[in-house]
Order: C-alpha cells, then sequence, then structure tokens
C-alpha cells in the first residue's frame, strides 16, 4: 500500500496506518471488552508477532494497536513492536471508566509504563464511552508527553447475541 502511495506521487501529508485489534476481537464473543485472557503470554505474543510481522510486508506508515483492555497485553504490543524494529505504533486503550479498563488495570499506569517504549508514538482510547474521556485524557496527560489519540463511541458493548454473534 505504501509502495503504491509512493510510486504514484500521493502527498506526503497522506499516512497508511494498519489497524490491529486485540486478540479478544478474534473471538467474536466480545471479549475485547472484558479483558478476560483466553492465551498465555507466549501465545499472545506470537499471535501479534504472526499478524503484525505479515502487515509489515505492506510497509504502512503506522501501526494502530486499538480496543487493547490490559496491561498485560498493552505489554506484548509493546514487545512485539521492539522486536520488529517498529519505530510508528499508537497504541490505544479500551476502557471501563474514567479510570480503568475493561482488564481492571489503571489507565494510568498503563501509559507510564509505556511511556519510554520508543516504538510508541502515541497513546490514547478507543472504543469508551464519551462520558469518560475528558478523565481518561487527563490521566493518560499526567504520565506522558506522547501525543494522545482518542476515538470515543457509544460506550454500549451488550451481549453477543444483540450483534448477531453466537455466544460460547
Amino acid at each position: 500500500i505504501a509502495a503504491h502511495r509512493a510510486q504514484n506521487g500521493t502527498a506526503a501529508a497522506l499516512a497508511v496506518a494498519a489497524s490491529l485489534g486485540p486478540y479478544g476481537a478474534t473471538r467474536a464473543d466480545r471479549s475485547e471488552y472484558s479483558g478476560v485472557g483466553h492465551l498465555d503470554a507466549d501465545a499472545l505474543y506470537a499471535f501479534h508477532h504472526e499478524r503484525t510481522q505479515s502487515v509489515a510486508r505492506a510497509m504502512p506508515d503506522l501501526f494502530l494497536f486499538e480496543t487493547i483492555s490490559s496491561a498485560a497485553e498493552a505489554r506484548i504490543v509493546c514487545a512485539v513492536a521492539r522486536d520488529l524494529g517498529l519505530s510508528r505504533v499508537w497504541l490505544s486503550l479500551s476502557c471501563a471508566d474514567g479510570a480503568f479498563t475493561y482488564g481492571g488495570d489503571r489507565v494510568a499506569d498503563i501509559t507510564a509504563e509505556i511511556d519510554s517504549t520508543d516504538a510508541i508514538e502515541a497513546v490514547g482510547v478507543n472504543c469508551t464511552a464519551p462520558g469518560a474521556i475528558c478523565s481518561l485524557v487527563r490521566a493518560v496527560k499526567s504520565t506522558t508527553a506522547k501525543p494522545i489519540v482518542v476515538c470515543p463511541n457509544l460506550g454500549q458493548h451488550g451481549e453477543p447475541e444483540a450483534h448477531g454473534l453466537a455466544s460460547g
């Protein structure tokens, strides 16, 4: 994608972002909003490493890891970014309220921990109720000077069956 853009002289102001969601989203049971771990750390690392490496072949301008709902998965994303030598990564957390991820981890603790990860260029929140955004931005801003990205939603995650997804 990025190579095609370069060959065709597309304006430099445009960027191609590779969007990579959490492992929970692959389960089609809305577990990306529960923060419940279904894999051990090694398997979760392998999951993120394999698909990030595959997507990297398209040479996107940046990688957006979004809807990350736990500190454990955020750490793994940071490790994958480091190990693959990525230089432009945005990490966005999915939050249950104005202070905590769906996994129950304090957002400020996560962003403070990843602040020193050079590959992480920006941090933020997504798939989070609009009413929680201001508190979350303040929490993130208190722990990092990195740019903050925000993409709220209605904050309604409901039950899988309500979205046409099979449970279990």
